[in-house]
């Protein structure tokens, strides 16, 4: 298997990355990057990978524009990002032909876990040792520095694709629980807004508990990226960018961080109950069930 990837489609990067994209001209930038499924494999991906996603902008909506784009970005991505975004466009190509044989679309997480094992077996065959994601079965929740607060956040999307919701826990040094919140964003369209707006939800908290020190926990690389960049958001989602990067230096100190999703699940847990209850609700006490084994679990490996 390794040695067909070698020779059919590495041999030519970039001709190679587009053969997967003949699905019509303005379903190709939704089918493999906007619609809920897509959104999530890359999301599950650049978590296990620890490698950053390049998501066309939205104004890319023609196989002509998306050409230009994927050309130019294969021109500068390292090579470790090259082989990330063919592996993974191809795998979601294969997973939506098999929907035409009537079968049910694999899970992003499969998907993603898929394209790790092909990622491991193209390393072996060049020579490479050890596991692509070796240090993912190590990565847990760590907890933050000696008068520190660190708030994890993550953001998810309903199937549909329209609304999302949000995860926000507070732990100190100890691994204490010092609050959580579970939101619900009926407008939201896309992981990355809900992972900002998760984002807010925990600096606003934050500022209201009266945290000095904040450590803000995410695993979107892509989010993390825009919140510790120095200069001004020119993305689609500038608005929320500058403002949670303004509610940050309203406090004494504030740092931003990426971690892979193994090390934020209890922050998972919460996004993915504001979407199935539909509502927001917080907890200042006790954390709710939905995490409480993960938070247990994460306090005695501390020990």
């Amino acid at each position: 298997m390794a040695w067909w990837w070698a020779r059919n489609f590495y041999g030519d990067i970039s001709r190679r990355a587009f053969f997967a994209l003949h699905v019509g001209e303005k379903k190709l930038y939704h089918r493999f990057w906007a619609c809920y499924h897509s959104a999530m494999f890359w999301k599950e991906l650049g978590s296990a990978l620890g490698v950053r996603v390049a998501i066309p902008p939205v104004s890319m909506s023609t196989q002509s524009s998306l050409a230009k784009w994927m050309l130019q970005w294969l021109s500068e991505a390292s090579d470790e990002e090259k082989s990330m975004m063919i592996q993974g466009i191809y795998a979601l190509w294969l997973a939506r032909n098999e929907t035409r044989e009537g079968k049910k679309i694999e899970e992003p997480e499969q998907i993603a876990k898929a394209v790790v094992m092909r990622l491991e077996e193209w390393q072996r065959v060049m020579g490479g040792h050890g596991s692509v994601a070796s240090s993912q079965l190590k990565d847990t929740w760590k907890p933050p520095e000696h008068g520190w607060l660190k708030a994890n956040v993550d953001g998810a999307m309903v199937r549909s694709g329209v609304g999302g919701g949000g995860g926000v826990i507070f732990r100190d040094e100890h691994g204490v629980f010092r609050g959580a919140a579970s939101v619900f964003f009926p407008d939201t369209c896309s992981a990355e807004v809900a992972e900002l707006l998760a984002c807010r939800r925990a600096v606003q908290e934050a500022v209201q508990k009266g945290v000095q020190k904040l450590h803000l926990e995410t695993d979107c690389q892509t989010v993390a990226g825009m919140l510790n960049e120095k200069k001004r958001n020119l993305s689609a989602m500038d608005q929320i960018v500058e403002e949670v990067k303004s509610m940050c230096s309203s406090l004494a100190e504030c740092k931003i961080t990426w971690v892979r999703r193994t090390a934020n699940r209890a922050a998972h847990g919460l996004a993915k109950l504001g979407i199935s209850n539909m509502v927001s609700m917080f907890w200042d006490l006790v954390p709710p069930d939905c995490i409480l084994s993960i938070v247990s679990d994460e306090i005695l490996s501390l020990v």
